[in-house]
């Protein structure tokens, strides 16, 4: 159970690595964009008509990219890199990970789902003592913590794998490697 827990906290965590490509800033910028549907595309209807898997920003120095709305996930991690050029070509700082603001909506409303269990529980054993019957209190304070870490498990689940698409697309786009620290 703690290792589950464990699992479902630290699948929202931000990855950080790097990666070398052999090409140099501009022609990975360029490599990207033809890969990239633009972020400010006419409010998203470009990134849904033009059939590309990624939208986002890029530039000479920096990218910045998430998935197109893949499994109506509302947590899609984003990928912020900087791109620095040197002899051998391109050395790329990334990190994958959800935004603050992504981070402190769902934490908020995991505390407020969970406080609700506790209150239906507090209110079913207060039943209990008073020889109420406390059914209908008893499931809710049972199935809002359950639902909680179900949804964060299935979140966590779709935040790795999207996590994955963005570092497949960066190695294969850019014909990266990452390189050790």
């Amino acid at each position: 159970m703690i290792r589950f827990m464990w699992s479902v906290l630290t699948a929202f965590q931000s990855t950080r690595f790097r990666l070398v490509s052999p090409y140099t800033p501009e022609q990975c910028a360029e490599r990207l964009r033809a890969a990239v549907a633009e972020e400010s595309a006419w409010f998203g209807l470009y990134k849904l008509v033009s059939g590309k898997l990624f939208w986002g920003k890029v530039s000479t120095t920096d990218v910045r990219i998430q998935t197109c709305y893949t499994r109506r996930n509302a947590l899609r991690p984003t990928l912020v890199a900087g791109l620095e050029g040197f002899a051998g070509g391109t050395l790329l700082v990334c990190r994958i990970g959800l935004s603050t603001d992504q981070l402190i909506i769902r934490l908020i409303v995991s505390i407020v789902m969970l406080l609700v269990g506790i209150l239906l529980a507090c209110q079913a054993i207060a039943g209990l003592v008073r020889g109420e019957p406390v059914i209908d209190k008893g499931l809710g304070a049972l199935f809002i913590p359950t639902f909680v870490v179900l949804c964060s498990w299935h979140e966590g689940s779709l935040v790795r794998s999207e996590r994955e698409s963005l570092e497949m697309f960066l190695f294969k786009t850019l014909n990266a490697r990452k390189e050790d620290v």
